[in-house]
């Protein structure tokens, strides 16, 4: 390493296990390849070995990082969670005072809401360089949904208390990013004028491997579900809605959620939903096999989400090549938009029961060009807009 290279400092002390592996793994690749900088890299062990493992098989080199780890709280529940945003504040806190010089570049892959205060005070008075990457936590500034716990009204209220405040001033070296131009066009009128010029916005990296081919099927039992984090937020009511229509209909059908179900699963299971881990983390390679079964992937986020946030399983079906039927959001019409149609959006449970009946009878076929898609959404393809970015500050 360079002694008195200019260093990007890539600092997550939250991330636990394969908690945003795939975009983690593609933005630090990306700071590897930023020309005349040393990266740092702060993250949990489990962090790094899950990045570490996707960068190789994806034939990506991490020999110009140099690896710390810092300490963590695991677990899965929600004192454990809490737990692990309140150390995870403090280890932030610490390094942007102690490890970070004036002209480094600071790179938080996860906004870190009990953290935020603290950063802008120490950016302003000891001039750092951070840029944030905004997630799922921003949609409490757009919508009333998933602020039920002890928790969930602590992030909302220092969301709104920071990003909805008229009063906060940001310090001149700290910036945002969201994951899509369309979110930061829908976040942009619900944040005060002073952060006009402190937000950017980058398309949702993701690693690609193998890429799959998925099998429609004109006649017989289709296989069709979810997959990712699944919550009533997340539309497991509205899944819900869809088997009983399907199961009135009569429709040959097996649906299925691949992944955890953090509310609604009593719901759920009694509607007949198959779910092999609800309660439990696939491994990435048992997840992607599990998907890979699938002919269809169902998507239940309506209009009122995903307008400030991206989503992590949108991409899964990108990389595994699963057309979709979903619901309508903004965050979908900008993938079409941008990087082409892979499937069908609907208005309703309704109709996204009718388009299952219309496969079943041979009249529907959907596809899309997903090699052309996975291109534009490789890091290598996004590298551009992150130097940019980094070109800015």
């Amino acid at each position: 390493m360079r002694k008195n290279a200019l260093k990007i400092h890539y600092i997550d002390p939250f991330a636990w296990e394969s908690a945003h592996e795939m975009f983690n793994s593609s933005l630090l690749w990306m700071c590897t390849q930023v020309t005349s900088v040393n990266v740092i890299c702060r993250a949990t062990k489990s962090s790094i070995g899950a990045m570490k493992r996707l960068l190789d098989k994806a034939g990506l080199s991490m020999q110009r990082v140099s690896r710390k780890t810092v300490s963590t709280i695991g677990g899965h529940g929600r004192y454990a969670l809490l737990m692990r945003y309140l150390w995870g504040a403090w280890l932030l806190w610490w390094h942007l005072v102690f490890s970070v010089r004036r002209n480094d570049v600071v790179i938080l892959p996860f906004n870190n809401l009990f953290a935020l205060k603290g950063i802008n005070f120490l950016c302003k008075i000891l001039s750092r360089k951070v840029i944030i990457f905004c997630h799922g936590e921003m949609e409490f500034i757009a919508s009333q949904i998933n602020k039920k716990g002890l928790l969930s009204r602590l992030l909302c209220y220092r969301c709104l208390n920071f990003f909805a405040n008229p009063h906060t001033q940001l310090a001149a070296g700290l910036y945002f990013s969201v994951l899509g131009q369309k979110i930061k066009q829908n976040l942009e009128p619900l944040l005060p004028e002073s952060f006009g010029s402190h937000l950017f916005s980058m398309a949702h990296p993701y690693l690609f491997f193998e890429p799959q081919q998925a099998a429609h099927k004109k006649n017989g039992k289709l296989t069709i579900g979810t997959c990712g984090a699944m919550t009533i937020s997340k539309g497991a009511l509205s899944m819900v809605q869809f088997a009983e229509l399907c199961r009135s209909e009569k429709l040959e059908v097996d649906i299925c959620h691949i992944g955890m179900v953090s509310s609604g699963l009593q719901e759920m299971i009694q509607s007949g939903i198959r779910m092999p881990s609800p309660q439990y983390t696939l491994s990435r390679e048992e997840f992607d096999r599990q998907v890979d079964q699938l002919d269809y992937l169902l998507f239940f986020y309506g209009p009122e989400n995903y307008k400030i946030t991206a989503s992590g399983a949108i991409m899964d079906a990108i990389a595994l090549g699963k057309p979709i039927i979903a619901l309508n959001n903004d965050y979908f019409h900008y993938l079409f938009d941008n990087f082409g149609v892979f499937g069908i959006l609907d208005s309703s449970v309704e109709d996204m029961v009718a388009h299952v009946k219309q496969i079943l009878r041979g009249t529907l076929l959907l596809k899309g060009d997903f090699p052309t898609i996975r291109t534009h959404l490789s890091p290598r393809s996004i590298l551009p807009e992150f130097e940019r970015m980094l070109q800015t500050i």
